[in-house]
C-alpha cells in the first residue's frame, strides 16, 4: 500500500498541475495520518476476513440463511421485509 501510494500521488499531482489546479492538498500531518491508517486498515481487514470465514448463520431483513459450506447455503427463515420509518434515513 505504501509503495503504491507515492507513485499514485505523483501521477495525480502531475495531472492536476497540467490542469493548472492546486497540488498542495497533502500536508505532512495528512501524510502521517495516512501512513498510520494503512496498517490499521490492513489489520482490521484481515481480522474481519478471518471472522467472516467462521460465520454460520446470516440474518438480514427477515431472511435467515445457514451456511454449511461453500456451495451449501440453506434458507432457514423468510419473513417479507416491511420498511419502518426508522429505515428511511438509513443508508445501505
Amino acid at each position: 500500500m505504501v509503495a503504491m501510494l507515492l507513485p499514485m500521488e505523483l501521477a495525480v499531482r502531475k495531472i492536476a498541475a497540467a490542469r493548472d489546479e492546486s497540488t498542495a492538498w497533502l500536508s505532512l500531518g495528512t501524510a502521517v495520518k495516512i501512513l498510520l491508517a494503512i496498517p490499521l486498515t490492513q489489520a482490521l481487514y484481515g481480522f474481519m476476513l478471518i471472522s467472516a470465514m467462521f460465520v454460520r448463520e446470516v440474518r438480514w431483513r427477515g431472511v435467515a440463511y445457514r451456511i454449511e459450506g461453500p456451495w451449501k447455503i440453506r434458507l432457514i427463515e423468510y419473513r417479507p421485509y416491511e420498511a419502518t420509518s426508522a429505515d428511511v434515513s438509513v443508508s445501505l
